[in-house]
């Protein structure tokens, strides 16, 4: 193969990469401005990597974004109930079986923590860019895969890099892989991926019976 056609097709294969990129971007900017909830299936595991062991949870998401605030509601039913809310930089978890609802005050965690669990729904192309730096990794039967490493020393305590694999269609992930210091993971899937405009304040908080018993770990 002569030189030159050699360098015109590499030169073409890297357009085409920065292409996607930019059009995987594109998305994202348009999702961030008209995005106001979104309802899901979810399934989420912790990989913990000294003993080389998967942890799998399965349920429902429901995300709602009002005013620039964002709140969250997992509603686990797979292995066992179990509900996880986000709102106001405080998490909650109700345990039904032991019927206490746990309640943690994110603090210095809440950038790790809401960078993780919500990125990719509201996240525009500027915001991530300036979090993360954004590596095209290529087009995979999944969508458009990007690995994003943290450049703020806060989320590099609790993040090593996200991986992220946006729909080709909506633009929106249907997998996010958070890769963590110590080398454990969480990988989160998305499926019936449906957008909402009208999810109430009640579908994203966790609903606890009143006698349920209160419990602040970190306190």
């Amino acid at each position: 193969m002569k030189i030159l056609p050699l360098i015109a097709f590499l030169t073409s294969l890297g357009s085409l990469a920065a292409a996607t990129l930019e059009s995987s971007l594109a998305k994202m900017n348009a999702n961030s401005a008209s995005f106001a909830g979104m309802t899901a299936s979810i399934k989420r595991t912790q990989h913990t990597a000294i003993i080389n062991d998967n942890a799998n949870e399965a349920g429902k998401i429901a995300m709602k974004r009002s005013k620039g605030k964002v709140a969250v509601l997992i509603d686990f039913t797979e292995p066992e109930p179990k509900a996880f809310s986000y709102r106001d930089k405080r998490v909650e978890i109700y345990l039904p079986k032991i019927n206490t609802l746990q309640i943690y005050d994110t603090g210095k965690f809440d950038t790790a923590l809401t960078q993780g669990l919500l990125i990719g729904f509201g996240t525009s192309a500027k915001e991530l860019s300036s979090n993360y730096e954004i590596k095209w990794i290529g087009d995979e039967k999944l969508g458009a895969h990007l690995e994003l490493t943290p450049k703020l020393a806060a989320t590099k305590e609790h993040i090593k890099k996200i991986e992220m694999w946006l729909d080709a269609g909506d633009g929106y992930p249907r997998q996010v892989k958070i890769h963590q210091p110590s080398n454990d993971y969480m990988l989160i899937q998305y499926a019936d991926l449906k957008m909402s405009s009208s999810l109430t304040d009640e579908q994203v908080r966790v609903q606890a019976p009143k006698n349920a018993k209160k419990e602040y770990p970190l306190k």
